[in-house]
């Protein structure tokens, strides 16, 4: 095995990383195609327009083409389509999360349910935290 020359490898730093949810809005703008049909396929199994798998959404099959991007079923990536919902529902992915969190913060004040003495060993150690006492910071017990 050949050793790799240090001018070729390429070093990076992270800074940070973060996840999130699309709003409403980004959905809307990164779709190319609404959903409104609930019938996938017609009853000659041709896929439905506006249904789940409408061609803008990207080729079902290796002999189509994507009516996007008109790229063929290996070389398109597929495309966000969006359904409208009538109200607002949990994400799946979230509910036990959201869940657990609901059960910590009292609903009248929206205060995290614990005794002050248990908040302020919160607040000490998040303190230290973004003083860059991280040892110190980790190893306070609450």
């Amino acid at each position: 095995m050949a050793a790799v020359a240090s001018r070729e490898v390429t070093t990076k730093v992270i800074n940070g990383i973060s996840f999130g949810f699309y709003s409403d809005e980004e959905i809307r703008k990164i779709s190319v195609k609404r959903i409104t049909s609930p019938i996938i396929f017609d009853n000659l199994k041709n896929a439905v327009p506006d249904g789940l798998y409408d061609g803008a959404l990207g080729p079902i099959d290796q002999h189509s083409l994507c009516s996007t991007c008109k790229l063929n079923h290996f070389q398109c990536p597929g495309h966000f389509g969006h359904i409208e919902l009538a109200v607002p529902v949990y994400n799946p992915l979230v509910f036990n999360s959201l869940y657990k969190l609901l059960r910590c913060v009292c609903l009248h004040c929206f205060k995290l349910r614990m005794d002050s003495k248990q908040t302020q060993l919160y607040s000490d150690k998040l303190a230290l935290l973004y003083a860059g006492q991280l040892v110190e910071g980790l190893n306070q017990s609450l």
